[in-house]
């Protein structure tokens, strides 16, 4: 028997068929995850109540849904434009006044004064003023030459000199070396000494050294920090030997 081709069917009606039959079978789902929940068959924290078995999904679902439409709002309410300034009213705009007219200038005045004839009066003592003659100019006297200012010396700046000489830093002891001045270290009180080996070493510890130690300009060992606790150790004190 010869193959007969299979008859034609509509995709459109097989997708229709499948919609069907996938409501179905979410429908059934849906009541039997509600059958389960009823029965408290459905998992759930320790911490809720076993009394509650039932509501417990259902509220979870709830504040889900309360959170979504929350963050919903702020998300439009975050996208809204601002409102733009109000605009301005009529009465404060400022008011354009009318140009004041020009006041023609008062020339009558000018024109009588200018009209009159100056005349000048032939006085006695205008005539003596007159015929006197002028007396001669003066010598200009020569001035005196300007006395030079005496340059007096400029003091040189005293230089202070330091109790810090050097810093020298030991990478494979972690130590930091400080050279000071012996004349005045020694120069220095007991309380003097320890204050600044004192503040000394917390420099030094804020820089992340271990330790360090006090030299002489001759590498003569001053003082350390102490290898057991705290503080320093000082090896030449006020007065000694």
């Amino acid at each position: 028997m010869p193959n007969l081709p299979a008859p034609y069917v509509s995709p459109w009606r097989e997708f229709g068929r499948n919609l069907r039959a996938l409501a179905a079978d979410l429908r059934l789902r849906i009541q039997e995850l509600w059958r389960r929940n009823g029965e408290g068959d459905l998992p759930q924290p320790g911490f809720w109540p076993r009394q509650l078995a039932a509501f417990f999904w259902p509220a979870l679902l709830v504040l889900l849904l309360a959170l979504a439409v929350v963050a919903l709002m702020q998300r439009s309410a975050s996208s809204a434009p601002s409102p733009g300034p109000p605009p301005a009213s009529p009465s404060a705009l400022p008011s354009a006044s009318p140009p004041a007219p020009a006041v023609a200038p008062d020339v009558s005045l000018d024109v009588h004064q200018d009209s009159a004839p100056l005349t000048q009066v032939d006085s006695p003592g205008n005539r003596a003023a007159d015929s006197a003659p002028a007396p001669e100019p003066e010598p200009a006297s020569e001035p005196a030459p300007a006395a030079e200012p005496i340059s007096e010396p400029q003091p040189r700046p005293s230089v202070v000199p330091s109790l810090l000489l050097a810093e020298t830093a030991d990478p494979f002891k972690n130590q930091l070396r400080l050279t000071l001045s012996l004349t005045l270290w020694r120069a220095l009180s007991t309380a003097e000494r320890d204050q600044r080996a004192l503040a000394w070493l917390r420099s030094a510890e804020e820089k992340g050294f271990d330790s360090i130690a006090l030299v002489d300009e001759e590498d003569r060992p001053l003082g350390r920090s102490a290898r057991v606790g705290d503080g320093m150790i000082l090896f030449d004190r006020p007065g000694a030997a």
